[in-house]
């Protein structure tokens, strides 16, 4: 189903969806799925995305994310920029987490 899922997990559970299988390498990551791609954004720890015809697989890091969909190869993972993230993994801030020191 499309939408955005939020998971802390720890290692060894899998969440397949309609391009692939997500592992859990112990970890914080959110998952955004259409009905076009899977986007798997990962804050803490690693995840291994593995596509539907398991002929290809890619670790994501933190900080980091990977877009997988059904009409492209899939692609190694780019860095999320800390507006993105924030607004992901902390939906009521107001803006990025910044040391204001």
């Amino acid at each position: 189903a499309s939408g955005v899922y939020l998971y802390r997990l720890q290692a060894g559970v899998q969440v397949e969806t309609p391009h692939g299988n997500t592992t859990v390498l112990g970890t914080v990551f959110c998952l955004q799925v259409t009905g076009t791609a899977t986007t798997i954004l990962v804050e803490e720890g690693k995840v291994r995305f593995t596509s539907k015809s398991g002929t290809a697989q890619q670790d994501v890091g933190p900080g980091q994310k990977l877009v997988a969909s059904d009409t492209t190869a899939l692609g190694k993972p780019e860095s999320v920029d800390l507006a993105e993230r924030e607004a992901l993994f902390n939906p009521n801030s107001k803006g990025p987490a910044i040391n204001q020191r």
